[in-house]
């Protein structure tokens, strides 16, 4: 079994490094590996063990009891997280201008484009920065949490069996 502390510092490492690569990206600079709730403070980029689940990665919830003889499989979930600041209003309550939300917007799609080729290039073919290459890992897709405030989370959830 993997140690999940392992896997988290991996991708923080993985995933740190190639969106470092990225011309035109900038990350932010409070970077680190959590488990449990993460606090939407300032910008960060978060990567968070939400929960270990017993079943394959990826399957859907529900009696992934293992039949007698069988090997108990659990998984990983992980979210790799971009918390930006997004316009909100200001000092005497006026809302943001189009051009400053259009630039936002964009900048929050080039989060989930860099989130997505990060993930790829780290589980590829050819790739074991993060785990073994015939390890079962499975994509959950990309969300978004907020604004809360003036913060916006772009989510990159997968899951990875220990």
């Amino acid at each position: 079994m993997k140690n999940p502390g392992d896997v988290l510092n991996r991708t923080l490492a993985s995933f740190s490094c190639r969106l470092d690569e990225r011309e035109n990206f900038i990350l932010p600079e409070r970077r680190y590996s959590h488990f449990g709730e993460v606090g939407y403070d300032c910008e960060q980029f978060v990567v968070n063990g939400v929960n270990i689940t017993q079943g394959a990665a990826g399957t859907p919830g529900g009696d992934n009891s293992p039949s007698p003889g069988q090997p108990l499989l659990i998984y990983l979930q992980v979210d790799v997280m971009i918390i930006r600041e997004v316009p909100n209003l200001d000092e005497i309550d006026q809302p943001p201008d189009s051009d400053e939300l259009i630039a936002s917007a964009t900048e929050v799609g080039s989060d989930v484009q860099a989130l997505t080729d990060t993930f790829y290039g780290a589980f590829g073919k050819e790739s074991d920065e993060i785990v073994d290459q015939c390890d079962n890992v499975y994509m959950g897709g990309v969300t978004w949490v907020g604004p809360e405030g003036d913060l916006i989370a772009t989510i990159l959830t997968f899951y990875v069996q220990l």
